[in-house]
């Protein structure tokens, strides 16, 4: 079973990928570029967008690894 050390380390990086996602979508220090999916009139994903779509993916996979790990873990006596 993991630590508690791993898991609060995982956590941590989600927390982190997450952060960093929703800082380039409230910067976006580039040109978003062409619209990739509409949302609603005015709103939607661009190419600027992407690497926050990345790091969202990444961040998911990672929490979902971690779960997976937890759950596979040795039961408790």
């Amino acid at each position: 079973m993991p630590g508690r050390l791993e898991l609060a380390t995982r956590g941590g990086l989600v927390a982190v990928l997450l952060a960093q996602a929703a800082a380039i979508v409230i910067a976006e220090p580039w040109s978003e570029g062409a619209v990739l999916f509409t949302l609603r009139r005015g709103q939607g994903v661009t190419e600027g967008d992407l690497p926050a779509v990345a790091l969202v993916l990444l961040a998911l996979v990672t929490a979902w690894l971690s779960w997976a790990r937890m759950r596979s873990g040795p039961a408790a006596p």
